[in-house]
């Protein structure tokens, strides 16, 4: 008897798991396309929230495929990209893979 109710308690926790995975993945959306090469490329850290901006960096792309740290600000045509920094290697760093962090 044991056996049946516990078994019936999984199944439910599996629906209800499974239920809120496909909720989660169902609610993204894509705020911004990066276009080309010097737009930048492979963003692959969690982007930063600052009053209602987001900050971010991309591993490679901009004008020296280097990478980039960029803005997006939400208009009222959508989300606006704008490049703050194209890295240069040596003297900047290059190929972020590391996000950026909110000092005060």
């Amino acid at each position: 008897m044991r056996w049946k109710s516990c078994s019936k308690t999984m199944a439910v926790l599996v629906v209800v798991l499974g239920l809120a995975a496909y909720s989660a993945a169902a609610s993204e959306t894509v705020l911004y396309s990066f276009q080309n090469e010097a737009d930048g490329m492979g963003p692959l850290a969690p982007v930063l929230s600052v009053d209602g901006r987001l900050y971010g960096t991309t591993a490679t792309g901009g004008t020296h495929d280097l990478g980039t740290v960029f803005e997006l600000t939400l208009t009222k045509s959508g989300w606006v990209k704008t490049t703050l920094h194209n890295f240069v290697g040596l003297t900047d760093g290059e190929k972020p893979w590391a996000g950026l962090d909110h000092f005060s």
